[in-house]
């Protein structure tokens, strides 16, 4: 089975598109130039050969393993020669050991850049990197699947609270590793020309700026087209948000209240709710400290019982009550004014809604939750 597009971009996104090896670290791309493309210089090489008679072939790993990405490691044309001709000095261990220390230092190296840039080649434009993230593993491993292996638009549903807009930011900060332009675009209760405007401006488009929104979208979707990008409209409301949507090769993202948007397939939906048990423990010891934890369980576990266990509520009250002294047995826990931290409508389908400190939780943007 060759090298699917999926391991191909993680390869290269997460290699920062340079080679692996310390001493070498060039980019493989190279720009194109008045007559000609981009050429690339760079190759997926493997760590262990797809072969059992190629350089170190002679290994217990499955031939069905060989072409995944643990196996691979991206390096230019020289240096792939090189590591396949001196086997004895490039063996498993050591390609290992540089394919991880090349991607720490390419984290290390963009821990504090600003996505908002624009460069040559890579362009993000994400709010803030959501802190203290738990859990969640099994949506984000769908939405890989859904959105990185080939083209697509999926849906992340739900009430509010449950966590769906953290969770697309989240999935967005890991795909900047495998697109060549990931853009977060709030919606809300706004007609698709606004957006389309803002959207825009986002990126940029100086030559369309004073256009007419209809010419705005237009180039704002013919951007997103020409690279591999993923676009995240989160909070939609609106029928005609559809406009925005820019078709293949771009996959989008979208979070909703609503579940019923016709242009996303029945299969490409996800209804995100209230964390689980064990991803309510790892929230509160990632705010509290496990001491704190294990001498109020009961409070805390209760707590967010009551609470439906929606990540909003359980990420509030934790980053809010930081002294053990603050956890009563009570039916709701307090903030410093003694008012209660979270109101949760009595029941599910209400038409009450989650407030925290008093607003409307749609209403609160740019939690870490």
């Amino acid at each position: 089975m060759a090298i699917s597009i999926k391991t191909n971009r993680m390869l290269w996104g997460r290699a920062a598109s340079r080679c692996s090896l310390p001493d070498c670290r060039k980019e493989l791309v190279i720009d194109p130039l008045a007559t000609d493309d981009p050429s690339l210089v760079g190759e997926a090489a493997h760590i262990v050969a797809e072969q059992p008679d190629g350089p170190r072939g002679r290994s217990d790993l499955p031939v069905e393993e060989r072409n995944k990405y643990a196996n691979l490691i991206l390096l230019c044309n020289v240096h792939h020669k090189q590591v396949d001709d001196q086997v004895n000095y490039f063996t498993v261990e050591r390609l290992t050991s540089i394919k991880a220390e090349h991607e720490s230092w390419v984290r290390t190296s963009l821990a504090g850049a600003d996505w908002s840039r624009q460069s040559k080649g890579l362009r993000f434009f994400l709010p803030y990197q959501p802190k203290d993230f738990v859990g969640r593993e099994r949506r984000l491993e769908r939405l890989e699947g859904a959105l990185m292996e080939q083209p697509g638009v999926f849906l992340l549903h739900g009430e509010p609270g449950c966590g769906k807009s953290t969770l697309a930011l989240k999935f967005a900060w890991k795909a900047a590793a495998v697109f060549d332009a990931v853009v977060f675009q709030t919606c809300g209760h706004r007609p698709a020309e606004e957006i389309a405007v803002e959207l825009a401006g986002h990126l940029k488009l100086e030559d369309v700026r004073l256009a007419q929104p209809e010419a705005q979208l237009e180039a704002a979707q013919d951007w997103l087209r020409e690279r591999l990008s993923l676009l995240v409209l989160d909070d939609v409301w609106n029928d005609d948000v559809q406009k925005l949507l820019p078709g293949p090769p771009v996959s989008v993202l979208v979070t909703s209240q609503r579940r019923n948007w016709p242009w996303v397939d029945a299969s490409s939906r996800d209804l995100v709710e209230g964390f689980s048990a064990q991803e309510v423990e790892e929230c509160f010891r990632t705010h509290l400290g496990e001491a704190v934890v294990a001498r109020h369980s009961a409070a805390l576990l209760g707590f967010a019982e009551r609470m439906e266990r929606l990540p909003l509520a359980v990420a509030v009250a934790a980053a809010n009550q930081t002294n053990a002294l603050e956890f009563p047995a009570c039916a709701d826990l307090r903030g410093p004014a003694g008012a209660p931290v979270i109101q949760r409508p009595t029941r599910r389908g209400s038409r009450g809604v989650l407030r925290v400190h008093g607003q409307r939780a749609s209403s609160i943007k740019h939690r870490n939750w």
